[in-house]
């Protein structure tokens, strides 16, 4: 039984007893009664009758006036420990969750701790670079001396084809002898021409006899040679073979390296995130159990204001921030983000910031990344329909600005964070950032503004503002950051009034219109969160709350924040009258706080920031 049914259910009996209430009249008629008793003027037994009466009946209104209040106690009661089942299995849930990473977690240390020592791999490694190493040496000295067994091979041969040689020129000289004696048979010197003849003859047997000699030991010499190079082949065969075998046995450590050393990644990254995820599951079982606890101490309080139940972030649902026109440079506003942030901490996937402001996104990251708030996501309305369609980013730099300005004829009169160019009556001013990019470019005719253009941090124009007269804005637009850079928002003013926003789709046809800010947003919003599992936290006290509660397209719930919230606020009765879209509330005070604990006639997830 919830507290809005127990009320309701108990409200004949309240009725009654109100209706027995004790009159101030009775109370006069027994005192009258007692006052003429004690003079004598009263019948005695006829007025101790009426008072026992009287008595009696007061004490059957206060014995139903007490059942009433144990049973609506009984139903708080009832209530509440409904709430406390919920929050007791949302901690088993939770702590089911944590123990299945605490398991995966011991898996993947056990899986660190069984795999093949790298270093290991690695030493195999080095051994085998120092074997081929060694080996390509030893390969080497063989190349050295093959290369001299080879010359002292050519050597031999050159010698044995001059031997060959000296045969040859031996055997024709002796033909010439053999002839000459033919001839000399008729002369008369004949003997002393034969007898040198002969001597000439055995001087070429002599020399023939020893080159033949010679030859046979060269033969000798270049076989051995011719062995050893041989010898030399195999072993340059075999030192080719073992260094191939080095070279696949190191590719194929290479590889086992490799994807040992990418498996252990994978599973040291893994870790690393399922412990980030094991902290923040932590962190949101140590809430819930703070949330328990809390409920049983109050259980045991009779107060209507201890058994409203506390906003507990689920981590099923996706929550979203809408922070307006944010500035990354407003320290005050941050200080409230991190608050709000930490009541979302251990919710898995976190917050999402949500702005509409033309500003650099990278501007957030800074301080999004801060520990306090660095699982907080940011998205912007402008870069989300900007990167609608992606593509290539054009690219520019200041240095190319100055360039054209000074090309055409602009003259630079200004340095500094703020540049400025004059060109007869015409006027340029260039903010920077802190990088040198460009930030804004502002036009002047005759010192009136003109026209700006609003660049990110790649010096593109991100969306440019025309403006009549110095200060009344007439046209705007907003350009998408893909190759085309084509206008994708347009907004219209008069007056410096919004009268129409036109979006274009990637071929420049209008695709939707608004008449303000809000229908833009709105749609943005429908766009974000686009289902009933998604939560939208927003101001409570800003017409954009009260126009998220008449969008009847939209499916996300809404938990609006407030501040200062008196107790006479028709926002209370806003937030009773849409108990479909409102399930959780945030009060961002202790005023707030207890004009929503006092004014709220149903169960609601109430949170005091800060508490």
């Amino acid at each position: 039984m919830d507290l809005k049914s127990s009320i309701g259910g108990n409200r004949e009996v309240l009725n009654d007893a109100q209706s027995d209430t004790i009159t101030p009249d009775v109370i006069d008629q027994i005192n009258e009664i007692k006052l003429a008793s004690s003079y004598g003027t009263s019948n005695n037994n006829e007025s101790l009758q009426f008072v026992d009466n009287r008595v009696a009946q007061a004490k059957r209104r206060v014995h139903r006036a007490l059942i009433l209040f144990d049973q609506m106690l009984m139903a708080l009661k009832s209530g509440q420990l409904k709430q406390l089942e919920l929050l007791d299995s949302e901690r088993k849930r939770t702590q089911m969750q944590l123990e299945g990473l605490n398991q995966e977690l011991d898996k993947i240390s056990v899986f660190l701790e069984q795999q093949p020592d790298s270093v290991s791999t690695q030493n195999k490694l080095a051994a085998l670079d120092a074997e081929e190493a060694r080996l390509k040496l030893e390969q080497s000295a063989n190349r050295q001396t093959t290369n001299l067994l080879t010359r002292q091979s050519a050597k031999y041969q050159e010698r044995l084809d001059q031997n060959a040689h000296y045969l040859s020129r031996n055997k024709a000289r002796r033909q010439v002898l053999i002839d000459h004696m033919r001839a000399l048979k008729e002369e008369d010197n004949l003997l002393s021409a034969i007898d040198q003849s002969a001597r000439e003859a055995n001087a070429l047997q002599y020399l023939r006899e020893k080159i033949e000699t010679e030859d046979q030991v060269v033969r000798s010499l270049q076989t051995k040679v011719q062995a050893k190079l041989e010898d030399r082949d195999k072993q340059a065969d075999e030192l080719d073979r073992r260094l191939h075998a080095i070279s696949e046995q190191r590719n194929g450590l290479t590889d086992k390296a490799n994807h040992e050393r990418s498996e252990v990644s994978e599973q040291q990254e893994r870790q690393q995130k399922l412990t980030t995820q094991r902290r923040q599951v932590s962190v949101r079982l140590q809430q819930i159990q703070r949330v328990i606890d809390r409920r049983q101490r109050e259980l045991t309080q009779y107060d209507e204001k201890n058994l409203m139940p506390a906003f507990i972030p689920d981590d099923r649902r996706r929550y979203f921030l809408y922070a307006g026109t944010l500035s990354p440079n407003d320290d005050e506003v941050f200080d409230g983000l991190k608050d709000l942030a930490g009541l979302f901490r251990g919710v898995i996937p976190n917050l999402n910031i949500l702005t509409s402001t033309v500003a650099d996104a990278e501007d957030f990251h800074p301080v999004l990344s801060v520990p306090d708030i660095g699982h907080i996501a940011h998205q912007d309305l402008y870069n989300d329909l900007a990167l609608n369609f992606k593509g290539r980013q054009l690219t520019g730099t200041s240095y190319a600005l100055n360039n054209r300005l000074f090309s055409e004829g602009w003259t630079q009169s200004g340095y500094g964070m703020v540049d400025t160019w004059i060109n007869n009556d015409l006027k340029i001013t260039v903010s920077h950032r802190e990088d040198g990019s460009v930030k804004q470019v502002n036009y002047f005719d005759h010192n009136t503004l003109i026209k700006i253009d609003v660049m990110n941090t790649n010096n593109n124009v991100i969306a440019t503002q025309y403006v009549e007269d110095g200060n009344n804005v007439r046209y705007e637009e907003f350009y998408r950051l893909d190759r085309t850079h084509a206008v994708m928002m347009t907004k219209e003013y008069r007056d410096n009034r919004l009268q129409l926003i036109g979006l274009r789709d990637d071929k420049n046809a209008l695709a939707n219109a608004f008449k303000s800010d809000v229908e833009l947003l709105l749609w943005w919003f429908r766009r974000r969160a686009a289902t009933a599992n998604d939560a939208l936290v927003v101001d409570g006290q800003s017409p954009l709350f009260q126009a998220m509660l008449g969008d009847k397209e939209a499916e996300y719930q809404i938990i609006p924040t407030f501040y200062r919230l008196e107790a006479n606020d028709d926002l209370v009765d806003v937030v009773n009258r849409y108990q479909n879209r409102i399930h959780d509330v945030i009060a961002l005070d202790d005023l707030s706080f207890e004009t929503l604990l006092t004014g709220i006639t149903h169960q609601i997830g109430l949170q005091l920031l800060n508490s």
